[in-house]
């Protein structure tokens, strides 16, 4: 799965996640994900509650930014 993330200062990185890998995205960051050509991917998603343990949909449903992605991270360098 390919991962992109927007820095602070609006630049954006991408970063490849393969097998056994291990991604931690805090709270607020913006980013998004797409396939690989293999288009085969498994992930788990973990979420602190809130102390009081109510369930609800926060943190599943994607804020959409309208953020594009920068054209520089699809040249090759």
């Amino acid at each position: 799965m390919i991962y992109g993330f927007v820095r602070p200062n609006g630049s954006q990185v991408k970063l490849l996640v393969q097998a056994q890998d291990y991604l931690y995205i805090p709270a607020g960051v913006e980013h998004w994900c797409s396939p690989t050509a293999s288009l085969n991917f498994k992930g788990i998603r973990y979420f602190a509650m809130p102390a009081a343990g109510c369930a609800n949909a926060e943190g599943w449903v994607p804020n959409y930014t309208g953020t594009q992605v920068s054209d520089s991270l699809n040249k090759p360098r």
